[in-house]
């Protein structure tokens, strides 16, 4: 099975999130795609799982989840679900909430 690179992964899933109309803002290390930026998300990926960090307004790092590869779509329910669904960041355990019940 061939693993695709980290910055691999991270294109796909910023294709996969511009099918939907969000346009992540890319943050680059050389030519290489490093992180994605979606308002209060940013997700990086090594070769194995892409890694997303729900921050708050300073930056501040308050949750992360780990997803394999494989796991694109739910990658990209979470942040739709951070960018659509009101939320604060005082608490962010709750933002799981948003995706229950989501069907793709």
């Amino acid at each position: 099975m061939n693993t695709p690179t980290a910055p691999a992964a991270l294109e796909r899933l910023d294709a996969l999130l511009r099918e939907d109309n969000i346009h992540p803002l890319p943050d680059l290390d050389g030519d290489d795609l490093a992180f994605l930026h979606i308002d209060c998300v940013s997700i990086s990926a090594t070769s194995e799982r892409y890694t997303l960090e729900h921050l708050d307004d300073e930056g501040n790092c308050l949750r992360t989840i780990q997803c394999s590869h494989g796991q694109i779509f739910e990658i990209a329910d979470l942040v739709r679900a951070y960018r659509d669904q009101p939320h604060e960041h005082g608490n962010a355990r709750p933002c799981l909430r948003l995706v229950e019940g989501r069907q793709r």
